[in-house]
């Protein structure tokens, strides 16, 4: 029950190794335990730890491993891990076993309290980003290219893998607890190719859905959003490396709509800012989603090097999100006019420092 709202104050990157790490440490107390009421109560205290940062920890790791796993592995993956998770425990168990019968109980705990330990190292405490390649995905720092063993880079944008031509889209996921609904919400955030972007930008959604593998709203398409998408089109055309740090499609995995766009305005400037913006379909609104939509786009810049500082500029009159970014430490810095929306307040905040008040 507390794993949500965990996620939504502090981030899934955080929890996850925080309580990955967490779940590790109480074993080593049963070590100084006694044969006495306090050790009993140490003892009490040490498996009620355990399982309450287990309890937060299984279903972070969970939802971060699947959101790893192309959809056409899902079902091997999960075979996979069930199948070595029964063979190994019982194993362990055994090998604990014959540690005690060969020493002693409390050397055998603490050779697990030690393993168990070592296994914190296991997590992902390197920050890598998602790239999706047709149905697969890969977890990396830099766009794969040429020469990666499970695809060949073609002619154009995109990339040649049993004569399709295919594209790699950068994908981030947010999850968090929608306010309005109390239903926890997960969405990604994914990278529209050049020629999705032109289908976009023409509002051709059937070319987007079958480019992109998505199904495109018409929201997506609409005239408030085609010129933003002949940008993006004219900024990934003159240089691909910006496609990442630019205007993404917002899809509800768990449901298998779009539901709106959210992203960059461009790549990290020489001041190291970068600068967020959201829009959701009407339909789908106080559902959580623009949260969500936030919450990927600042933990992925807080892992970025290169970004300081994340700026939101918002009209006067959107107090949704006025409210919004409010709650993520943003703060006012200046008012700036806009050609197309007008007079705009500007908001800034730290690279990661932009968490949930």
């Amino acid at each position: 029950m507390c794993t949500t709202p965990l996620v939504t104050v502090f981030g899934e990157r955080t929890v996850l190794l925080g309580f990955g790490s967490l779940r590790t440490c109480w074993i080593g107390l049963l070590l100084t335990a006694g044969p006495d009421t306090v050790g009993l109560v140490m003892i009490v205290t040490a498996e009620t730890l355990l399982l309450v940062c287990a309890g937060v920890f299984n279903p972070v790791f969970t939802t971060y491993r699947m959101n790893r796993i192309a959809d056409d592995h899902m079902a091997r993956v999960g075979a996979a891990w069930s199948i070595s998770a029964k063979s190994f425990q019982p194993a362990f168990i055994a090998l604990g076993g014959f540690i005690a019968a060969a020493t002693s109980i409390r050397v055998a705990i603490g050779c697990a309290a030690v393993a168990l330990l070592a296994s914190s190292l296991l997590l992902p405490w390197r920050k890598v980003h998602v790239w999706e390649c047709r149905g697969w995905l890969r977890a990396s720092r830099d766009r794969p290219r040429e020469g990666d063993a499970r695809c060949r880079l073609g002619g154009g944008d995109g990339c040649a893998v049993d004569g399709l031509e295919i594209e790699w889209r950068w994908r981030a996921t947010g999850v968090v607890m929608g306010r309005e609904s109390g239903v926890g919400v997960v969405v990604d955030l994914v990278e529209p190719g050049v020629r999705t972007l032109r289908a976009l930008a023409d509002g051709d959604v059937v070319a987007a859905t079958q480019e992109s593998g998505l199904p495109i709203s018409a929201y997506l398409t609409t005239a408030e959003h085609r010129p933003t998408w002949a940008l993006r089109y004219e900024q990934v055309l003159a240089d691909s490396a910006v496609a990442a740090w630019t205007t993404h499609v917002v899809y509800d995995p768990l449901r298998g709509v779009c539901v709106g766009c959210a992203g960059y305005h461009g790549p990290p400037d020489r001041r190291g800012m970068v600068e967020v913006g959201y829009a959701i379909d009407p339909r789908f609104r106080r559902r959580g989603y623009a949260r969500a939509a936030l919450v990927a786009l600042l933990e992925r810049a807080a892992g970025e090097p290169g970004v300081r500082v994340v700026r939101a500029s918002v009209g006067p009159e959107n107090q949704p999100s006025l409210a919004l970014i409010g709650q993520y430490g943003f703060v006012r810095v200046g008012i700036q006019l806009d050609r197309v929306d007008g007079a705009e307040v500007v908001f800034e905040v730290g690279a990661g420092m932009g968490r949930a008040r």
